[in-house]
């Protein structure tokens, strides 16, 4: 479970990276805040996350702090080292593969089910979500645009309607989070991702056009091939194309 643990840093003062709670605060709001911090890379791997300082930070008792720190750490965000309390991970290149590889079946039957479910109000949403990704590569904001491919890989999902494999690929995309704020935190480049972004997904649009369930699901096989690729890549901080 720790195997891929970074060197463990000392606590910092947790204040600059989670934001108090004013309201009732509930087991999943602690638990959302905190996760939201680690995924944003307000946290980097390695980093020790104390129950008392991260309890101060968000005005809570330490006891929904301990429950979030629990599922978070069964969610694979963290791990409990004994002796030194809940440690941030990172997300070696080898799990990688395996996130993309569950990844990849879940994608081919979203955008399966989308491309004989999409409407045309549908394809307009996606392409404003690849506008807005074209604009913010034009501004090097990496982060937004990872978010714009995030939220147009879940509007599929929701055209789709998958239910109950929704907390399935919320984990896959936490990892897939996670392994863009190493790749930055670690001072690397992101020409590799962002070099095709948006035009892998003008492609992954042009497949849902044709309203072919086969063609769909071919398309975004070979767009998550890719990406895995591109990501290795950045992570590796190798040339190539």
């Amino acid at each position: 479970m720790t195997d891929n643990l970074a060197p463990i840093q000392s606590i910092r003062p947790l204040s600059r990276q989670l934001t108090p709670l004013t309201s009732r605060v509930l087991r999943e709001q602690v638990r959302d805040a905190i996760r939201d911090a680690i995924l944003s890379g307000a946290f980097a791997p390695g980093e020790r996350l104390g129950e008392a300082e991260t309890a101060a930070a968000l005005g809570v008792s330490r006891t929904p702090v301990r429950e979030a720190i629990r599922e978070l750490t069964h969610e694979g965000l963290l791990a409990v080292v004994p002796h030194r309390g809940a440690v941030v991970l990172g997300v070696p290149t080898e799990e990688l593969a395996v996130a993309y590889r569950i990844k990849t079946v879940l994608e081919e039957e979203a955008m399966s089910r989308a491309a004989s479910r999409l409407t045309d109000a549908d394809l307009s949403v996606l392409e404003r979500i690849v506008a807005d990704m074209a604009h913010y590569v034009r501004m090097k904001d990496f982060q937004a645009v990872n978010e714009a491919d995030l939220r147009f890989h879940t509007t599929v999902a929701d055209v789709a309607n998958f239910g109950l494999l929704r907390h399935i690929w919320k984990s896959v995309d936490d990892a897939g989070l996670l392994v863009t704020r190493q790749i930055v935190q670690e001072g690397k480049p992101v020409r590799h991702y962002l070099a095709n972004v948006v035009e892998s997904h003008r492609a992954l649009i042009a497949a849902l056009r044709t309203r072919d369930p086969a063609i769909a699901a071919e398309a975004v096989r070979s767009h998550l091939v890719d990406v895995q690729r591109r990501y290795e890549l950045d992570l590796e901080g190798t040339g190539g194309d």
